[in-house]
C-alpha cells in the first residue's frame, strides 16, 4: 500500500506522485506518466492522489515512476478588500538632485545630507565622458533624493469603493494572470469606518505538486 509525504521539493530522479493542493473539481486531465486515479468531473480534496506514481504492466507487475501531468481543475477563493475612510499613507513630497565630479568610481564632493527627520530613497548614477568612442574614467555623479511624508486621507464611501476596485485590478493582475475566472461575485459591506468588498471567485487553474513515493 502505498503513502505519500509532506510534500516538498522533489528531486528531478524521485518516484513521486502528483496530489492535489487544492480543494476542487477535475475540469480535464492529461497524463504523461503514472496512473491516473481521478477523471473529468470528480470532485477532489487537498492532499488527494492525482496520478498515481505506482504503475502496473499487462502481467501484473508493479514499479514506482515519476508520476506526470497536467490537470485542471476548478475551485472557489474568498477574497476581502478594505478602505479605510480615514488613513495615514505615505506620499512621495519632493526630489533633490546632487550632482559631483566623479574620477575612477570616486566622488570629489560629499554627498547631500539629508535632515534626519526626512524619509527618502537614493537612486544614483554616472554619466562618464567619452573621447573618440573610448569610455573616461571621468564623468557626472547624479544623485538623486526621493522625500516622502505621512499625508493623512480623508475617503467618501464612492471613492472608498473605487479604491477598492482599484485594488481588486491589481489582485486579478498580479495572482489570475494565468488562470480563468469562471465566475466573480462582488459582495459590499459598508460600515462608518470604511468599505469592505468580499469577491468569492471561481477559478479554472492548473493544481497538482509532486510528493514522493513511500512504498
Amino acid at each position: 500500500r502505498e503513502a505519500t509525504e509532506k510534500p516538498d521539493m522533489v528531486p528531478i530522479n524521485q518516484k513521486c506522485n502528483v496530489i492535489s493542493d487544492k480543494n476542487a473539481q477535475i475540469v480535464n486531465i492529461k497524463v504523461y506518466s503514472g496512473t491516473p486515479l481521478v477523471k473529468e468531473g470528480d470532485g477532489i480534496a487537498k492532499g488527494n492522489i492525482l496520478i498515481s506514481g505506482i504503475v502496473t504492466d499487462k502481467y501484473g507487475k508493479s514499479a514506482a515512476v515519476r508520476a506526470d501531468g497536467e490537470i485542471v481543475a476548478r475551485y472557489t477563493e474568498e477574497i476581502c478588500f478594505y478602505q479605510p475612510l480615514e488613513s495615514v499613507e505615505l506620499e512621495e513630497c519632493g526630489k533633490i538632485e546632487n550632482k559631483s565630479l566623479s574620477v575612477w568610481g570616486k566622488r570629489l564632493s560629499p554627498r547631500y545630507d539629508i535632515p534626519e527627520d526626512k524619509m527618502f530613497t537614493t537612486e544614483s548614477r554616472v554619466n562618464n565622458f567619452s573621447f573618440l568612442n573610448i569610455k573616461l574614467p571621468i564623468g557626472i555623479s547624479t544623485d538623486t533624493y526621493y522625500l516622502y511624508e505621512y499625508t493623512e486621507k480623508l475617503e467618501t464611501p464612492l471613492s472608498a469603493e473605487e479604491k477598492c476596485m482599484e485594488k481588486i485590478k491589481n489582485y486579478e493582475e498580479i495572482f489570475y494572470s494565468d488562470k480563468i475566472i469562471v465566475n466573480k461575485e462582488i459582495i459590499k459591506q459598508n460600515d462608518r469606518s470604511g468599505v469592505k468588498i468580499k469577491v468569492i471567485y471561481t477559478i479554472d487553474s492548473k493544481i497538482g505538486i509532486k510528493q514522493n513515493i513511500i512504498v
